[in-house]
């Protein structure tokens, strides 16, 4: 997913008023980590995997891995961009189920998120939802 498409999906009318990177930039300058989220999933990661699946276009997830410190923070990273497809598909939660599988085949997987539609899709595939 570009960022046009991504705020082309989720910035009903503001293209007609702005261009996406000027989009980005005022996500970007609202952004604001919960730090308290961020170190109780960190603290998991003493006994339990830890991922982040967002959706995302390319330019905020390098902004979001910057600040997350993905790499060294997180076991699994899945922005939607790189599967070309959102939340609300199916195929991004089959892929991405099919890949943690495939590394961890006995995985239990608990999935936290703050909208109720994500936790119903993530357990259409054994996944434990927490909202």
């Amino acid at each position: 997913m570009t960022e046009y498409e991504f705020w082309a999906e989720v910035g009903g009318d503001a293209l007609k008023r702005y261009q996406p990177n000027e989009l980005t930039k005022m996500w970007m300058d609202t952004y604001s980590l919960n730090q308290e989220f961020y170190d109780f999933c960190i603290s998991l990661r003493s006994n339990s995997w830890v991922g982040i699946l967002t959706n995302i276009d390319v330019a905020r997830s390098n902004l979001l891995e910057k600040i997350l410190s993905v790499e060294n923070s997180f076991d699994f990273y899945f922005p939607s961009y790189k599967f070309g497809v959102s939340k609300d598909s199916f195929e991004l939660w089959n892929k991405v189920n099919d890949e943690i599988k495939e590394q961890i085949p006995d995985i239990k997987i608990v999935y936290i998120d703050d909208r109720i539609e994500h936790i119903v899709s993530a357990e259409k595939f054994n996944w434990k939802g927490i909202l």
